[in-house]
């Protein structure tokens, strides 16, 4: 579909989501990329064009694996990275904003990442891990960590997906 032709920083495409404003943001296996302009905004037939950087702000450049880009209820774009939560948002002034949710407590190995998360009703984030864990982070940003352990009491493999379910 796209590719580092495109402005693409990885050829391995893993996720695309729209934010609430129409711009097109793009996970790859070396970094994350946001279309140039609104996706609405592009005449028929016109390739969408990627960057790596909007204005100052250089977006991350390490692989974003599947399940971890992701748009909130209020368009919002929200992208794990290694043990950071990225939440990226446009301001007033039209200037894109990062704000990072550090999702860094203790793990059972040394290289465990974000694998996946979601958001529940109360506006909390649930983020599992490469380990097996889970963290519920509340708006607050107080959080508790949850490990999952199989019937030999080893930590299980990677958290792949979180569900919410709208009734809690």
């Amino acid at each position: 579909l796209f590719t580092t032709d495109d402005g693409l920083p990885g050829a391995g495409v893993f996720d695309l989501v729209e934010d609430a404003k129409g711009y097109l943001w793009v996970s790859t296996d070396t970094g994350l990329a946001v279309s140039n302009k609104r996706i609405s905004d592009y005449e028929p037939g016109e390739r969408p064009q990627f960057a790596t950087k909007v204005g100052n702000l250089q977006l991350p450049t390490t692989s974003i694996v599947e399940n971890v880009l992701q748009r909130d209820q209020y368009g919002d774009i929200w992208v794990g990275v290694l043990n950071d939560l990225l939440h990226y948002s446009w301001g007033e002034d039209g200037v894109l904003v990062q704000k990072t949710v550090a999702a860094n407590h203790p793990s059972l190995t040394k290289d465990a990442f974000i694998s996946t998360f979601t958001f529940d009703n109360a506006k909390s984030i649930w983020v599992g891990f490469s380990d097996g864990s889970i963290d519920h982070i509340r708006q607050d940003g107080k959080s508790q960590r949850f490990w999952k352990f199989g019937s030999d009491d080893s930590p299980c493999e990677s958290i792949r997906n979180l569900f919410h379910i709208e009734d809690g």
